[in-house]
């Protein structure tokens, strides 16, 4: 996964990077977690501003972090002048503040990792991550490709269905 985002980052070149959670599944101490994430934070000490939105995976990653000796910004959320950045497991604040103009700020959260259920109906059938779009919000796939995704067309996914009406799909 960091070798994607590097590659990524390498082709777009951005100014900053946002990291909107579930940056690690668990956030145990284990050599890989730590190796993989000390190449994220890597990516700041090259250049790349970042903001690390911790997500409910996260919940002791901070701890892992200061035993690693590593040192990275971890604000709830991130204002950009016409975005509210978040992970998504929970509130915001302000929930609803408008941008620059009197515009609501578009919120672009984590968390649900979106994704759609494509079948032919005979014996193909493939998952795959998509964005979920609403006016004044964008809901994220999960960026690691192992993250499974929750089915949006799922109507049992109340996570999904009941706070997203009025939504579109775009994989």
């Amino acid at each position: 996964t960091v070798a994607r985002l590097r590659s990524l980052i390498e082709s777009h070149r951005p100014e900053r990077l946002v990291l909107l959670g579930d940056i690690v599944h668990a956030a145990l101490p284990l050599e890989g977690i730590r190796s993989a994430v000390q190449e994220l934070a890597a990516l700041e000490r090259e250049g790349l501003a970042m903001d690390w939105c911790l997500g409910n995976h996260d919940r002791h990653l901070t701890r892992q972090l200061a035993r690693w000796g590593i040192s990275v910004r971890t604000p709830t959320q991130v204002n950009l002048p016409e975005a509210l950045l978040f992970h998504g497991d929970v509130p915001v604040d302000p929930p609803g503040a408008p941008a620059a103009g009197g515009r609501e700020l578009c919120r672009i959260q984590g968390h649900l990792h979106p994704a759609l259920v494509l079948d032919d109906g005979v014996a193909s059938r493939v998952k795959v991550p998509c964005f979920l779009v609403a006016p004044g919000r964008l809901v994220l796939p999960a960026f690691s490709e192992m993250a499974a995704g929750v089915a949006v067309e799922d109507r049992k996914s109340t996570r999904l269905n009941s706070s997203h009406a009025n939504i579109s799909y775009a994989v």
